[in-house]
């Protein structure tokens, strides 16, 4: 049996993950956390350094968002996360993140699972509310 435990070439201490938010591109991986500070983070996966942090607007602090589900788009050029809380469906721009593009608007329950399309322009969505959504971005 092969013991993952002893093989571990590095570490990232501080994010804390309820699902599926760990994703990822080339030597990037974007973290979503479920937590009150540093939700979404871009690491480099060879040196294990942050590489980008993105903050929260004033709508996710007031609702406590945080997030279960992140993932690139196929070529990165973008990124989805699902939230609980404010239960949506967001996409960034990697490159500016600063005005991100509302898919989903505040359901009545947690999106716990986000996918993109394999050519990018679609995205799926899905949470506690037992449906899944699927949008044309």
């Amino acid at each position: 049996m092969f013991n993952f435990k002893e093989n571990i070439t590095g570490k990232i201490i501080g994010p804390y993950i309820c699902g599926d938010s760990i994703d990822f591109y080339g030597y990037e991986i974007l973290i979503g956390s479920y937590s009150a500070t540093n939700q979404m983070q871009i690491w480099d996966s060879r040196t294990l350094t942050l590489t980008s942090e993105i903050e929260w607007d004033e709508y996710n602090k007031a609702y406590n968002t945080n997030i279960y589900s992140a993932k690139f788009s196929p070529n990165r050029e973008t990124f989805g996360i699902g939230c609980s809380n404010s239960n949506y469906v967001r996409i960034y721009n990697t490159n500016n993140d600063k005005n991100p593009t509302l898919i989903s608007k505040a359901l009545d329950k947690p999106i716990y699972s986000i996918d993109f399309s394999n050519n990018g322009k679609n995205i799926a969505f899905a949470g506690a509310d037992n449906y899944i959504g699927i949008v044309q971005i």
